[in-house]
């Protein structure tokens, strides 16, 4: 059987024969049905080969049979959908060409640059007159092309235009003919520094419509959807993009690629409130970090009384937020406000500062920590049960508080159930090395954040800096204990084997992102920053795909981080005493008491529960809707 040397272009041209390119075309339809096997493309591709070979021992084949070829394994073999894909494409590019096909008679070497030919860029720019320089420019400029290999691209497209006898073309139709040029001669980098981001028309008229009721939030909406499809292409390599669309990662702030997710700002001194008006300092800070933050702003090391019980009356504070906060959509960001002391004034201020979301829209959240001293701790113990139980956003913890601050840039949250599945119950090492590979593939996707932070701003550092405020990156767990419940066929939270499994994950995943630090790139930490909406997506895709583990309840999310989930009855006491032990492996925590239908807590149950967590290094929340104290 003779090997197939040559084929016949559609303008009767031979060329060498590649099966490369075949392959490429194939791991394009993959591709826009959700596929990433490029192992399977090249397989595919040596079948057609063969079936070429066989077919067209004596003979060149043509593009066209060589294209149904393609068709037909595709077919045969079972890639039905990804046939589809490569059939619709196809069909594409051929009314493309069915357009620019020559309306009359045109001599050999009689292509002539009239001066009547425009080209409109669309929407109501000018007609510009023709100029191939222009092409071979901007695909140097822009897909990075070598000046030799854009000229001839240029040439090509030019032949193309020229040949069809159209008189008006657009800028849009130009772009699609150098793709085409791109894809067949196998540049696929180029090609995608080349592709146009946006929107369907089909999808922008869905936007549309649900959008009705919120047109001031439309633009955002749009702008969100394209910057997530920029992010998703652009920033991330294929194998990471991959991973978040399959649910094995989820990245945030897709929809802000350039903006901080989170600021823990610590005012310089360390302490707000001291020798001037906090609320001041506070509203220089809110707007400095108001276009540079998406998610959260958290102020750190304040004074109650050093804020004062007027922060949210007509002030700087007031006017930022009515000028850009509420103009967010989707409610904007959150504000955290780390209270390090409570002065005799702390109460009313506190008060004061929860009592104001109602008048300004905004929601603010007050973390209340003991501080050191006994005698104030009690005080700040006995105002965080009093507000808790009033119904008010607060938070209480008996360390001294934070005083460093930080800048988020960007969090990768593992899908640890679906490593879990994967690996098989009873695996655990297998699980580890499944949760250490995508740790790996994560912190390669956080490097490529960074480095795209770093190729926007110029090489420059840190914006800022004023802030005191370092730069770091968070890999995240997600679904830790029902991981380990897949595992080992029992709940961590009700102790035995299975709890000192779960202790023994952590630390390994404590360990592999610590060792990060010794590659050189960004600051990576280990976190739990944002659960949602990344638990809730994981577990939506898993039960779709049946590759994760269901929940023991109707709960729409994996459990948060590396906690324990909240589904599990167990006494207070033992839960407390396991969060602390968690906290304590992991070094950092945040525990939220259970959410269960029994009713609100009463103060003297709240003032307990408090006690009990003493020595819990992080904030403690009670909603106001928990599990009463069991008994111990």
């Amino acid at each position: 059987m003779a090997k197939i040397r040559w084929i016949r272009k559609r303008d009767s041209r031979q060329a060498p024969f590649d099966p490369t390119k075949i392959a490429d075309a194939i791991f394009a339809a993959a591709r826009a049905v959700g596929e990433e096997d490029r192992a399977l493309a090249g397989e595919l591709a040596e079948a057609v080969t063969v079936f070429l070979e066989t077919r067209y021992e004596d003979k060149v084949p043509g593009i066209e049979e060589i294209q149904d070829m393609v068709e037909r394994v595709l077919i045969e073999t079972g890639h039905a959908r990804m046939a589809k894909s490569y059939i619709l494409y196809r069909d594409q590019r051929a009314r493309v060409r069915e357009t620019l096909r020559v309306r009359r008679e045109i001599e050999r070497g009689a292509y002539q640059v009239t001066d009547d030919l425009q080209v409109s860029p669309g929407g109501e720019a000018r007609a510009e007159g023709w100029s191939k320089g222009k092409i071979a420019a901007a695909l140097v400029l822009e897909a990075g092309l070598d000046a030799t290999a854009a000229a001839e691209i240029a040439r090509a497209v030019e032949k193309k235009v020229f040949a069809s006898g159209v008189r008006t073309t657009s800028t849009k139709l130009i772009r699609g003919l150098v793709d085409n040029e791109l894809f067949e001669r196998g540049l696929e980098a180029p090609l995608r520094r080349q592709t146009q981001v946006g929107i369907p028309k089909y999808d922008l008229e869905g936007i549309l419509m649900d959008g009705q009721k919120d047109v001031a939030g439309l633009s955002a909406r749009i702008g969100n959807r394209i910057l997530r499809d920029f992010a998703l292409e652009e920033v991330y390599s294929r194998d990471v993009t991959a991973a978040h669309r399959n649910g094995s990662l989820y990245i945030h702030g897709l929809d802000a690629p350039l903006s901080f997710l989170e600021a823990h700002l610590a005012p310089a001194g360390g302490r707000l409130g001291d020798g001037g008006p906090g609320k001041q300092q506070i509203a220089e800070l809110l707007v400095a970090m108001d276009s540079v933050v998406s998610r959260a702003i958290h102020i750190l090391g304040y004074g109650a009384a050093g804020i004062g019980t007027d922060l949210f009356d007509p002030t700087p504070v007031t006017a930022w937020l009515r000028g850009g906060w509420l103009q967010r959509p989707e409610g904007g960001l959150k504000l955290h406000i780390l209270i390090s002391r409570l002065e005799e004034s702390g109460p009313e201020a506190i008060r004061s500062i929860l009592g104001a979301p109602d008048r300004v829209g905004l929601e603010v959240e007050i973390i209340l920590h003991a501080g050191e001293d006994e005698s104030a701790a009690e005080s700040a113990l006995r105002v965080a049960a009093e507000e808790i139980a009033g119904g008010r956003n607060l938070s209480f913890s008996w360390g001294p508080g934070p005083t460093n601050g930080y800048l988020l840039a960007n969090e990768i949250s593992l899908n640890l159930p679906r490593a879990a599945r994967n690996a098989g119950s009873g695996n655990f090492t297998t699980f580890l090395e499944a949760s250490h590979s995508m740790i790996s593939l994560a912190y390669q996707g956080l490097r490529q954040a960074h480095e795209f932070r770093s190729r926007m701003r110029g090489g420059s550092g840190t914006p800022h800096a004023e802030t005191g405020s370092g730069e770091v990156y968070h890999l995240s767990p997600i679904g830790l204990a029902d991981a380990i419940r897949g595992l080992t066929g029992a709940d961590p939270a009700q102790g035995g084997r299975s709890w000192e499994t779960h202790l023994e994950a952590l630390k390994s995943l404590r360990s592999a992102v610590e060792d990060l630090s010794e590659l050189g790139g960004p600051k990576v930490r280990l976190g739990a920053s944002s659960p949602q909406p990344a638990a809730s997506r994981f577990a939506r895709i898993d039960l779709s795909t049946r590759q994760g583990y269901s929940r023991p309840s109707p709960s729409p999310a994996y459990a948060n981080g590396f906690h324990l989930g909240p589904d599990i009855q167990i006494p207070l006491a033992d839960r407390i005493s396991r969060e602390k032990e968690i906290a304590r492996t992991a070094g950092f925590g945040a525990f939220v008491v259970p959410r269960f239908t029994d009713g609100p807590p009463s103060l003297e149950e709240i003032t307990d529960l408090l006690r009990r967590s003493k020595g819990y290094p992080g904030p403690v929340t009670v909603p106001r809707v928990f599990h009463p104290i069991a008994e111990d």
